[in-house]
């Protein structure tokens, strides 16, 4: 099938400012539809040139700047885009212009030619997905705003502005944000919601570092006692060492005098044996000399005494 034919689609609107959100979301893939909400909601879509029949574009992808062109003749509605996607028969970047177009087409109008003007270029938001990763932080699934909408939306971003600056300020202050101001559901409610949570996580990120330089002040004051605890313990260590080694050497000292002692009994014994032997010696002399004596005196006695007394007593 040729380029032109897979991007032809047969369409029962006259102009293109009959189509509708839901006729285009009935031709295309999901996928297609919703990438080009995606880049429809991020005010990534610069309409160049524009009427009933025809449109002249260019949508910031997030490969570059594609350019299409729309038209709508007899029924047929045919598009072309300068992308290298094969969506058919309408392709994101197509999708989002129509959205685009939809938008800014004042109804019940036929024929009035739409011009937006660029302004400094394209104000789209970073896109947060690729062209061809569907799936992958997903892409915008609300409705696109109208132009009914736009005087809420300024009054809500002007209310988001000053309830901010009080948010500064509190913050700085290290207070809580103010309550969140009445907004509608949108983009800026949900800013206010995501600063009051981060602003949370900031509060309870504080209080868990506080408490952490509670608990490390206090582990390092238990620190600090054990090791107060573990100096007073090593002198007593110390000092029982040298008092150890003092009754070491007292207990050599008296082994020593022990030794000493063991050594003067066994003199002594040996003296007492001497000394006995000695004793038993002299009785043995004294009873020697006693004997010799007596025969001594015996002796002495007869060459004395007369013949006839010899030997009487």
């Amino acid at each position: 099938m040729s380029t032109l034919a897979r991007n032809q689609i047969p369409c029962t609107a006259q102009r293109l400012g009959q189509l509708s959100d839901e006729m285009i979301r009935a031709v295309v893939p999901g996928s297609a539809f919703a990438y080009g909400q995606q880049y429809f909601s991020e005010h990534r879509v610069r309409i160049i040139q524009a009427d009933e029949e025809k449109i002249s574009s260019e949508v910031e992808g997030t490969s570059g700047v594609f350019q299409q062109t729309i038209r709508l003749t007899a029924g047929t509605l045919v598009a072309k885009c300068s992308c290298p996607s094969n969506e058919a028969p309408l392709c994101r970047h197509g999708v989002a212009v129509l959205l685009e177009y939809i938008r800014l087409s004042p109804k019940g109008e036929p024929g009035t030619s739409k011009t937006r003007p660029a302004q400094n270029g394209f104000t789209a938001r970073p896109a947060t997905t690729r062209d061809n990763a569907p799936g992958r932080g997903g892409p915008a699934s609300g409705p696109a705003p109208t132009s009914s909408a736009l005087g809420v939306r300024l009054g809500e971003v002007t209310i988001f502005l000053q309830w901010i600056q009080e948010a500064v300020t509190a913050v700085k202050a290290g207070l809580a944000p103010p309550a969140a101001p009445d907004l509608g559901p949108g983009e800026t409610l949900e800013w206010v919601q995501t600063l009051r949570q981060l602003a949370e996580h900031a509060r309870q990120s504080d209080e868990s570092l506080l408490a952490l330089r509670d608990e490390l002040r206090a582990q390092e004051d238990r620190l600090a006692g054990l090791t107060r605890d573990l100096e007073s313990a090593t002198r007593q260590a110390k000092e029982s060492q040298a008092a150890c080694d003092e009754v070491k050497l007292e207990l050599e000292l008296q082994r020593a005098t022990a030794s000493r002692l063991v050594a003067l009994d066994q003199e002594r014994d040996k003296l007492a044996h001497r000394i006995k032997d000695m004793a038993s010696e002299m009785v043995k002399k004294t009873a020697d000399l006693d004997r010799l004596a007596a025969d001594w005196g015996n002796l002495s006695g007869d060459k004395q005494a007369p013949p006839g007394l010899r030997g009487k007593p």
